[in-house]
């Protein structure tokens, strides 16, 4: 599989669970809602609102695991030994990582927000 149809797939694939992530906060606004008016949606709103726990607690560590991966690629061209191969893919790979976390920090501020 070449780097770009991964690159595809991966895109695919972050498109999906973006929509997934959406319909469960759509569905967490409206179970707050129905559950002022039905007791027994109390633990089904219980269950997404874990969920949505759950997700927020993921998005934070893996903002944390990039972050120290960038700081790691910061100290690596910080050293000056490597070669300009190595340097150009330090810096393709930390810009990567940096829309990643801005990816991880739009997710977090959506599921923070609901």
């Amino acid at each position: 599989m070449s780097l770009a149809e991964r690159d595809k797939k991966i895109e695919r694939l972050r498109c999906v669970a973006e929509k997934k992530r959406g319909e469960i906060i759509k569905r967490l606004t409206e179970l707050r809602e129905i559950k002022k008016q039905n007791e027994f949606m109390e633990d089904v709103y219980r269950d997404y609102e874990r969920y949505r726990d759950n997700l927020v607690d993921q998005k934070r560590r893996s903002k944390e695991h990039m972050e120290m991966v960038l700081e790691y690629l910061e100290r690596m061209k910080m050293t000056g030994s490597e070669t300009n191969e190595l340097l150009g893919r330090a810096n393709y790979e930390q810009g990567r990582i940096l829309e990643q976390i801005n990816e991880v920090r739009k997710d977090l501020e959506h599921l923070t927000s609901a």
